[in-house]
């Protein structure tokens, strides 16, 4: 048993400001709940179940997981970064490369 993930992207473009990358990079920030100022020693304890052994008696059993193989090829990519989007000739910085990726796991 084993599965296969490819993905093959040609030419690839993308264009991105740094002013926005900051503006969506803070939205997301902000979004995260703020950890209260004293943490309570409750919030600071998880409490762990044991594993009842029929679970494990199960997952012994079924110890043969299929493999796993992601391949990823990104051919011809420009990837351009502009210092104001709203101006025809603002400074960019353009970068272009070719990436393959592979990532297989045998479990």
């Amino acid at each position: 048993d084993s599965r296969a993930v490819v993905a093959v992207l040609n030419q690839l473009y993308v264009c991105a400001s740094a002013g926005f990358l900051l503006t969506v990079a803070d939205f997301f920030i902000n979004a995260l709940p703020q950890s209260p100022t004293a943490p309570t020693e409750k919030a600071s304890h998880v409490q762990l179940k044991p594993a009842s052994p029929l679970k494990a008696k199960l997952e012994k059993e079924d110890s043969r997981k299929p493999s796993l193989s992601v391949t990823a090829s990104i051919m011809d990519p420009e990837i351009v970064f502009v210092a104001n989007l709203t101006k025809a000739d603002a400074l960019a910085l353009s970068a272009s490369f070719q990436c393959h990726f592979s990532l297989k796991s045998d479990s």
